[in-house]
């Protein structure tokens, strides 16, 4: 068996920015991120692409969304 995996390079600043622009706040359901990172003490929250790179989606700001982690889920999942 064969398994052929395509990777997305993924531009820091898109993220960097969508969680800027958030700040701290989830864009999908309005709540406060859930915790804290250790690393940084910056709010968690998960850039998500709206149109999924796979699909054709560009890697621009106004292709993310900054989302907690039950909003991208969701996204994923429904």
């Amino acid at each position: 068996m064969v398994v052929t995996t395509t990777a997305f390079r993924r531009n820091p600043d898109v993220v960097a920015e969508a969680l800027f622009r958030a700040a701290g706040t989830c864009e999908g359901c309005g709540s406060v991120a859930p915790f804290i990172r250790r690393a940084d003490g910056s709010p968690y929250l998960e850039v998500h692409h709206r149109l999924p790179l796979a699909m054709g989606g560009e890697d621009t700001i106004s292709n993310a969304v900054a989302l907690c982690p039950n909003c991208h889920r969701a996204a994923h999942h429904g």
